[in-house]
């Protein structure tokens, strides 16, 4: 395959946390089946950005 490498191939590892006041990360007191948080980060950034190129990009995305 022909796919964008190096610097056009960006990983994304996405996750849902749920964060206090302070900025830390809050968990529920227990765990019953799966724990769904309220913010969405992305490389552990809430609201993240990058400059690109107009050109074709590899995004490898991990959902974790």
């Amino acid at each position: 395959l022909d796919l964008p490498r190096k610097k056009f191939e960006i990983p994304l590892l996405i996750q849902d946390r749920t964060i206090s006041r302070d900025g830390s990360l809050k968990y529920p007191d227990r765990i019953v089946g799966q724990f769904t948080g309220d913010t969405i980060l992305v490389n552990g950034k809430v609201l993240p950005y990058t400059n690109v190129r107009v050109t074709r990009y590899r995004l490898r995305i991990l959902n974790g």
